[in-house]
């Protein structure tokens, strides 16, 4: 039995595949079960995995029909013999020492849940700019973790499952999966659900996962009209998450972020590489902006700046017009007037 599973969903890989596989061969920590998950890859990702199984006794490749991420990490936690399971994307790295430290915070105060920060690497031709996330260093009960929760979300630490131990006989035994229906917040679903399970956690500010954000100009990228949705949904998990645990005094925050998910959704409908007529936008605009929840969350905490001030007397005089207009106008100062931009 390994220590550690490391789960990797690949799809449609080949060209980043080499490098996230040999960082997680290369571990300081080796006492590891490698689960390769091809989803179905059309290109050669399926026979780069084989190549890798073949040389290292310790990775299991299963090749699968194409059914998503969520399936494909579903069918890893199914083989999971480790008594603790990582995940990791194909197109991603992690640091040679992330197991290991990971796993030893986690038994040194037997913690079900171990957390460490990443960088955002952003991949262009000349060089290789990145951002830490770091989260901060915390060692505690649930209870007490979800008290200082807003630290974690603002540093992006417990939205994903990248770089994290989670304890393998809690995923089994709650029957805890990454919802296949969801192509988006799945993995935040996921990890409110273990974390609703969990004893003790603990996290490093260290930041030893590489999320590698590729450049993609793609014209074929569509707009989700059903993102605020799904936002709306992963808030209403952590209120229950919070409620679960007794942690109080936390609302003002979930409506604050449930403003910031709204400005996210509509400031996605514009772009040089969006094509949509004003009607359609402002359409997809009203279905945001009146959601239930969204116009509570701008009646509690639409004052603390100019921006918030204007959607929610928008949403008081239904003027989706004037929305669409800001919106518009911040897009084209941010590509022709840089300066004026940062004012908005």
């Amino acid at each position: 039995m390994h220590t550690v599973s490391v789960a990797v969903p690949v799809y449609n890989s080949e060209l980043y595949l080499d490098d996230c596989i040999k960082s997680i061969i290369n571990q300081t920590f080796s006492d590891l079960q490698i689960l390769l998950i091809d989803d179905g890859s059309t290109d050669g990702s399926g026979r780069i995995c084989d190549t890798y199984a073949a040389k290292d006794d310790r990775i299991v490749v299963c090749h699968e029909q194409n059914a998503g991420v969520s399936a494909a990490r579903n069918a890893a936690i199914v083989r999971a013999a480790g008594k603790y399971i990582c995940f990791v994307d194909a197109d991603d790295e992690i640091e040679e020492h992330m197991i290991q430290v990971l796993y030893e915070l986690a038994e040194n105060v037997e913690a079900d849940f171990a957390i460490c920060g990443h960088k955002s690497i952003y991949i262009n031709k000349n060089n290789r700019p990145s951002i830490s996330h770091e989260p901060p260093e915390f060692t505690g009960s649930t209870r007490e973790f979800l008290q200082i929760a807003e630290q974690f979300l603002n540093s992006e630490s417990i939205q994903g499952p990248w770089g994290k131990l989670f304890r393998t006989s809690i995923i089994n035994e709650n029957k805890i999966q990454f919802p296949p229906g969801l192509s988006y917040g799945e993995d935040t679903l996921f990890v409110y659900q273990y974390i609703s399970f969990c004893f003790q956690i603990i996290s490093t500010s260290s930041c030893r996962y590489l999320y590698m954000k590729r450049n993609n100009d793609s014209l074929s990228e569509s707009i989700r009209e059903d993102k605020i949705q799904i936002f709306l949904r992963l808030y209403g998990e952590l209120d229950k998450l919070l409620r679960k645990f007794d942690v109080s005094g936390k609302q003002q925050m979930i409506e604050e972020r449930i403003c910031t998910a709204t400005v996210i959704c509509i400031g996605e409908l514009y772009g040089r590489h969006i094509r949509m007529t004003a009607r359609e936008r402002r359409r997809i605009i009203r279905q945001i902006v009146y959601e239930d929840k969204v116009i509570h969350a701008y009646k509690t905490c639409g004052d603390d700046n100019r921006q918030n001030r204007m959607i929610r007397h928008a949403i008081e005089r239904n003027s989706v017009g004037s929305i669409d207009i800001w919106f518009g106008v911040k897009e084209f100062t941010r590509n022709n007037l840089g300066w004026l931009y940062k004012l908005l």
